[in-house]
């Protein structure tokens, strides 16, 4: 009989740590997700005039977005800067796509 009691015993142990440590995998699960990639080209140009012309262009820099507010629904965002020169009128700023995702 303190066999079977000690076997009870250790079995609910282990269910309830099995499910305590899936729930603690949840709670780490990362519900909001930055991410982004960028290319810069430094040019030197040195003319045969004796002038030097150095130009540095953020040619392009990509931020992403991602949240999930469940297993189903999430917003996933791409936004997007071209050149650098968005003071002058040169450059541009666009949200390449934006959109709520639904997988049922």
């Amino acid at each position: 009989m303190k066999k079977m009691f000690y076997y009870t015993v250790v079995l609910l142990t282990i269910l309830l740590l099995s499910n305590k440590t899936s729930a603690q995998e949840d709670f780490f699960k990362p519900k909001t997700i930055i991410g982004g990639y960028g290319e810069l080209h430094y040019n030197n140009e040195n003319p045969d005039i004796g002038q030097t012309k150095k130009t540095l262009d953020f040619h392009r820099f990509v931020l992403f977005v991602s949240h999930s507010w469940s297993e189903e629904w999430s917003f996933k965002s791409e936004v997007e800067i071209e050149h650098n020169f968005i003071k002058s009128g040169q450059g541009e700023l666009e949200i390449e796509q934006a959109y709520i995702n639904y997988q049922p």
